[in-house]
């Protein structure tokens, strides 16, 4: 058995992987180049756009899938040396790209090229404005951020739950409106779920009738259900003068680069995130990209901005000396949060992951003080039977309501507390309490694929309901109501009680169960720990090892890209 099979059979890698791997073996006898191609498709279907060579010079291919079968064994040269092995193939040609000493397939190179061409384009565009905007009621930094997003033709907002986002997005909408009252205005996000949010947010708003009604990138775009293409595209762009794009933390490199490509020419562009939130499950770390240089904005903005809109603007961040880099005028950063008390123990513990200090982090883990909203439980039986009560007590109540007032959040899919056993376990003992044998009202379910015939999508929560059949019921964000399918029409859902955290992104939870688990694990990162605690509304418990938590913390994700480096410094 070849060493792609052994990887296969063992889920270290997925079909892509293979599929990728073996052309590559059936058109090579050489044994750098097939490992290389290993190694490139695993990173590839792992988040990462690209495989940096430097990483992996003087080492074993056998680190990387976690094994220790010496005949799987092959240590990597150095990065020169592969470069120009790499060159010798005449097919690989147009396959591959090498850049910056990362090893990237040659299609997703140019999506991330054109990206930051796109972006730079963008950024040196500015708008002609009539009035400006102050509101007293904001902050000096969320008064820049509308200001900015009326002025510049691209705009980037990152900030953590309750730092005001959304009450910026309501400015800018009104700004632009009353500076042209025939702007055509779309909002957008990465998932049904997200969509909810902003219709949720916006449900009072006095100008919701004259934006687009806001819905899923791809409905956006007009995906085909069959493959990857859209209605709109470079050939046929969106009809829209200003596109917003919330949770932009979860778009990966290929769907930004549709976006990107059916913009119209002088179109504005308006990216809404939180840039310390795990990044896209595809591959890609678009908004940590973008947002990866320490400055915010240029001296001549800030002082156009004191002078014109506010007297005095205390600001204690980076700023650039001059407008060199006219992105830097496009980012802006909010970290004061408006959601939480003073005594909150998400906000704090939030607040101290974002900044790593981990001396105060270790003294809010493993201390007995108690903060409000932030509790921390041992992993056991007990609390497991806990959380069923719970899940009980909230369906008995109101089943539609318990979608978003409880939640299991866990790192994995598979294992002793991975989604698939904890929803398992969850969903047998209420039917047991229900005295149901298979299906009852109040089932948590998730849509794990788009239905474009329903109008269902990848992350669409619901619930089932027992009446004289069973139906499934769905939110439809755009028509604002609870969606009725018969059990039979709808197929690709999982069980709902249970999230991975990157499932979780973009939704919110009154009540929050992070199950942490007692085994550290390379996964569990700065960045996972931060997304999980923050989908809590009121409160987080985390269930494990506070130890591995701490440990986690200090652990940072590094998503291999190009972006950055394209973006600012070609």
């Amino acid at each position: 058995m070849m060493v792609l099979d052994i990887l296969l059979k063992n889920k270290i890698i997925g079909y892509f992987e293979y599929e990728v791997a073996k052309w590559v073996y059936e058109n090579t006898k050489n044994p750098l180049i097939k490992n290389i191609f290993l190694l490139l498709a695993y990173s590839y279907e792992n988040g990462d756009s690209c495989l940096d060579l430097k990483c992996i010079e003087n080492r074993d291919l056998l680190e990387f899938f976690e094994l220790d079968d010496k005949g799987l064994s092959f240590i990597f040269p150095d990065s020169e040396k592969i470069k120009s092995e790499i060159v010798k193939y005449n097919f690989l040609k147009n396959l591959v790209v090498v850049f910056d000493d990362k090893l990237f397939f040659k299609r997703i190179f140019n999506y991330e090229k054109y990206i930051a061409d796109k972006i730079r384009e963008l950024s040196a565009k500015k708008r002609g404005i009539k009035k400006f905007f102050y509101d007293e009621n904001l902050n000096n930094l969320q008064n820049l951020a509308v200001s900015l997003s009326v002025i510049n033709n691209f705009m980037v907002i990152s900030g953590g739950p309750g730092t005001g986002k959304t009450t910026v997005i309501k400015k800018i909408i009104e700004t632009i409106l009353d500076n042209n009252d025939n702007h055509k205005i779309a909002i957008t996000a990465p998932t049904g779920k997200a969509v909810s949010r902003i219709l949720e947010s916006l449900k009072e708003f006095p100008f919701l009738d004259k934006i687009e009604p806001p819905c899923t990138i791809h409905r956006l775009l007009g995906a085909n259900s069959r493959e990857m293409r859209f209605y709109y595209n470079k050939n046929n762009r969106l009809p829209f003068d200003t596109l917003i794009i919330d949770e932009v933390s979860m778009v990966d490199v290929e769907i930004f680069y549709h976006v990107l490509q059916a913009l119209k020419d002088d179109a504005r562009l308006i990216l809404i995130g939180d840039k310390n939130q795990l990044s896209s499950v595809e591959a890609g770390a678009v908004l940590g990209e973008i947002c990866s240089i320490k400055e915010f904005f240029g001296l001549n903005t800030l002082n156009f901005f004191t002078k014109n809109i506010a007297n005095k603007f205390d600001f204690n961040g980076n700023v650039v000396e001059n407008d060199s880099m006219p992105i830097v005028d496009c980012l802006i950063e909010f970290d004061e949060s408006y959601r939480f008390g003073k005594n909150s123990g998400i906000s704090r513990l939030a607040e101290l992951i974002k900044f790593e200090k981990y001396n105060e982090l270790e003294e809010l883990i493993f201390s007995e003080r108690g903060f409000d909203g932030l509790l921390f439980y041992d992993l056991n039986k007990n609390v497991i039977e806990n959380i069923v009560d719970d899940f009980k007590k909230e369906i008995k109540e109101n089943y539609l309501q318990a979608l978003n007032k409880i939640k299991i959040l866990t790192p994995f899919k598979r294992g002793d507390f991975g989604t698939e056993f904890l929803n398992f376990y969850v969903d047998k003992k209420l039917k047991k309490s229900f005295g149901a044998t298979d299906w009852y009202t109040g089932r948590q379910l998730i849509i794990n694929k788009n239905d474009y015939s329903n109008g269902l999508y990848n992350g669409d929560m619901g619930v089932a309901v027992v009446e004289d059949k069973k139906y499934l019921m769905f939110y439809d964000s755009l028509n604002k109501e609870y969606l009725k399918f018969p059990e039979s029409l709808i197929s690709g859902y999982d069980l709902g009680f249970a999230l991975t955290v990157h499932k979780s992104q973009g939704s919110e939870f009154d009540n929050v169960y992070f199950i942490l688990g007692n085994k550290d694990h390379q996964m569990l990162t700065k960045e996972l720990i931060y997304t999980a605690i923050t989908r809590a509304k009121k409160r987080v418990i985390i269930i494990g090892d506070k130890q591995i938590l701490f440990n986690a913390i200090k652990r940072k994700t590094d998503r291999k890209s190009a972006i950055g480096k394209l973006l600012y410094e070609s």
